[in-house]
Parts: C-alpha cells; sequence; structure tokens
C-alpha cells in the first residue's frame, strides 16, 4: 500500500488510527490519534510507534508496571509500497 493510499485510509475513519511502516516509524497520523496521544500529525510523523504510544501510557498512569500480561498480541501491520 502507497503512502497517500494509507494517509486517506487512516483519514477516512473517526477512529483513532496510524499506521506505521516496516520499521515502526509512524507513516499515516489521524485527528482521533492526535486527540487520544497528544501529538499532531507532524509532531508524529517519522517518529518511532512505541514512543508515542509508551509516553501517552506513561501519562495516563498506564505504564507496564501497571499491566497485567499479555500472553497474545494481535498485529495487523501491512507492508508500504515505496
Amino acid at each position: 500500500m502507497r503512502r497517500n493510499e494509507l494517509k486517506q485510509l487512516v483519514d477516512s475513519t473517526s477512529d483513532p488510527s496510524f499506521a506505521v511502516d516496516h520499521e515502526g516509524t509512524i507513516a499515516a497520523w489521524n485527528s482521533a490519534a492526535e486527540n487520544l496521544f497528544g501529538p499532531s500529525e507532524p509532531e508524529a510523523l517519522g517518529r518511532r510507534c512505541g514512543d508515542i504510544l509508551l509516553g501517552a501510557r506513561h501519562r495516563e498512569g498506564r505504564g507496564p508496571e501497571n499491566q497485567e500480561p499479555h500472553d497474545k498480541v494481535h498485529d495487523s501491520r501491512h507492508r508500504l509500497s515505496p
């Protein structure tokens, strides 16, 4: 999927949505994600996904020390085309 197609897909939903590339770098970010996680689209694009998500969890007091362990994690990654 190309980046412009990915951006259109992410922007088409009112739910917090974002997409990452194969290296875990944010490639698309919508306004609902901004409302939930904090960073604006220009601030989020190009950053590592984990940096933003972990930062949001810690701000809300939901850091790893307060979480139940998860046995399974759903991975729905799609590869980006250049």
